[in-house]
Parts: C-alpha cells; structure tokens; sequence
C-alpha cells in the first residue's frame, strides 16, 4: 500500500471512531455526515435514514444536496452512493455529491464507504437499540409509580 492510501484508511477509522463515539442516531447521523464529506472531499452529502432508526428523515449539506437522491442526475457517476445496514435491516443511505476538483470517485473510494457505511450502520443500530432500552425503563418506571399509587402505596 501507498503512504497516501495509508493515511487515507487511518483517517477512515478516526471517522468510523468519530461517528461511533455516541448513542444518539441523531448525533451519530450528523458526524456520519460531516465525517464523509470530509473524508472524501465530497462538497455536498445527504445522509436519508429509514423508519429503522425511529427518526426517519434527510441531513443535507452543501449547494444542491436536495438533488441528490435523484438516481438518474446526468452526473451519477461524480456521486458516490452506500447503504448503511446490518445484516439484513436498511438504516438509510448516503450520498456524496462531487468531490473537490470535479475527480469521480475511485474504486478505492468505493471500499472505504463501504466500510465506513458498515461501520455506521453498526452504530446507528447500537444508537437505536440504546433508546429502546431506555424507553423501555421510563415505561417501567411509569408503571411502578401507577401501580404504588393505585396500590395504595403513598411513598413510592
């Protein structure tokens, strides 16, 4: 390998580090972003995530971002487009629009997406399961206080 393609995959994994480092999809989809535009020089990204994540909806970034979820733009090529799942569960997509310099994106480009989407959707997924837990207590202890107070129970 080059020095430029080892210092490419070392910026890759601070990324993947970046995005993982919290449990809020909101937050990990926001870095995912911005990390991947940085990343691949992208000047513009959007980040669609799916009912999967429970906060469904698009991140946009840059002039133009709206457009790129067409898949049939003139200049699909310039575009670089990955899923981010686990196994089998879609937790949304991410498209990069031209990279600085107008360049299309190489093969090698390709594989660090997709790890790097492999790795988001790792997280996303870890994000989604944490809220379900939590609001899985709240609901618990929702239903410990209306069962102490119909129970009779006036300290609890």
């Amino acid at each position: 390998m080059s020095k430029r393609s080892d210092a490419r995959i070392r910026e890759l994994l601070a990324s993947m580090a970046n995005v993982a480092s919290d449990l809020s999809v909101n937050t990990i989809a926001r870095r995912l972003l911005d990390e991947a535009m940085g990343a691949f020089g992208a000047t513009t990204g959007l980040l669609e995530l799916t009912s999967a994540t429970q906060a469904e909806g698009r991140l946009a970034k840059g002039k133009d971002s709206a457009a790129l979820a067409d898949t049939t733009h003139r200049e699909e090529t310039k575009r670089l487009r990955v899923e981010l799942k686990t196994r089998d569960q879609l937790f949304g997509r991410l498209v990069l629009g031209p990279k600085n310099g107008k360049d299309r994106y190489s093969r090698f480009d390709k594989e660090l997406a997709g790890a790097l989407a492999s790795a988001a959707g790792v997280a996303l997924e870890n994000a989604q399961l944490y809220q379900d837990a939590a609001d899985r207590v709240r609901w618990l202890e929702a239903t410990a206080g209306i069962g102490a107070l119909l129970g009779g129970d006036r300290d609890g």
